[in-house]
């Protein structure tokens, strides 16, 4: 068998949020990059380049969920900062929610081992009525109002996935999931996406079709902070 190559996280992981807790990096020392969202092809993937032509992607909220795979890693990349997903979205009933979360997978496709210990690099959720009322860098929803959504309208949202800092090794792929659970449980590996409860809503907005939009004019992408390659 061979051996995995390290992944090195240089926060501490904390049980109650899976990013790590980390001091934050000065724009010197960081790169902001953008990893695109494609739809073009029956392989939904995340790529370097922006895409020209537009393409969806949906999912059935709550039941199903839609995943975005980076081609492997050319190099060692050090994740270093605030992680978050621009993403253009509708939905056929008047609200959704975003559960979003961030892996990152070995060359042999199973789940990189993060310091010996198997975990996403960041997740998040938000809640589309509310998007008005989330902070942009904070990551925190407010409640005290709700604007819902036109149904079929095209909305560009934010969700801020946390800090991380880790280093993945090339050959490791970057994995995207959207989807509108709450939790999507794992008997051996635990929690790997999470949420707002399902009863905080009405059924008939909980249920519905949610369509991601990407490239050309709605190029939903995700932001990573790397640092400088020496």
């Amino acid at each position: 068998m061979q051996e995995q190559p390290d992944r090195l996280s240089t926060g501490h992981f904390n049980e109650h949020n899976v990013s790590p807790q980390i001091q934050t990096t000065s724009s010197s020392e960081t790169i902001f990059t953008d990893l695109y969202l494609s739809a073009e092809t029956d392989h939904k993937v995340l790529s370097w380049v922006e895409p020209t032509n537009e393409s969806t992607a949906s999912f059935e909220a709550p039941r199903t969920s839609l995943t975005f795979l980076s081609p492997p890693l050319e190099h060692e990349i050090e994740i270093t900062g605030p992680l978050a997903a621009k993403l253009f979205a509708s939905s056929s009933t008047t609200d959704m929610d975003l559960c979003v979360t961030l892996n990152a997978l070995a060359a042999d496709g199973e789940e990189a081992a993060m310091d010996g210990e198997r975990n996403c690099l960041a997740r998040n959720w938000m809640r589309a009525s509310r998007r008005e009322l989330v902070r942009e860098g904070s990551g925190s929803h407010a409640d005290e109002e709700i604007r819902l959504l036109n149904p079929e309208w095209v909305y560009e949202l934010r969700v801020e996935l946390g800090s991380a800092r880790i280093v993945l090794p090339k050959g490791d792929r970057l994995e995207l999931c959207i989807g509108g659970k709450n939790v999507v449980e794992d008997e051996e590996e635990g929690a790997r996406n999470q949420g707002p409860p399902v009863g905080s809503r009405p059924f008939e907005m909980l249920e519905g079709r949610t369509m991601v939009h990407a490239g050309g004019i709605t190029p939903s992408r995700l932001m990573l902070p790397l640092a400088k390659q020496s």
